[in-house]
């Protein structure tokens, strides 16, 4: 039975380079503690598909300080990547948008690590208006 007292705060917030937060997703990957993985959307995100997603049997996070703690970060424009095990939550927000939605029992990084090494493409279009332009 969940303890519906029980507050969850964020413990830290800090930006990462492509080679650390590769090297942060291999130490999750590599430490057994996590229980679920969950690949949100923005649009996901926006229409709270994190109730239908969620599993808290493995973790004392309910369902109601997730999503506090999902409305006091600021930009989920590219969505989120959701680590939990039984005492905390890890949440990555990729520099690349997530493609889908993806619910994994244990660490599953492949598909962020997929997306961060993969090459992107940005191209940018100027337009020139008349002569004084």
């Amino acid at each position: 039975m969940k303890n519906s007292t029980l507050e969850f705060k964020i413990d830290d917030q800090f930006n990462v380079s492509k080679i650390r937060l590769l090297g942060l997703l291999e130490e999750i990957s590599s430490s057994e503690l996590f229980t679920n993985t969950i690949c949100l959307t923005s649009e996901s995100i926006l229409a709270h598909k994190i109730d239908e997603m969620w599993d808290d049997s493995n973790c004392r996070i309910d369902l109601a300080n997730l999503h506090n703690i999902l409305d006091s970060i600021s930009n989920t424009d590219t969505g989120i990547v959701i680590f939990s095990d039984k005492t905390k939550v890890r949440i990555i927000i990729p520099p690349l948008p997530i493609p889908k939605d993806i619910s994994s029992i244990g660490t599953d990084v492949t598909k962020l690590i997929e997306l961060i090494q993969s090459d992107i493409t940005i191209g940018v279009i100027l337009v020139r208006l008349g002569h004084y332009a």
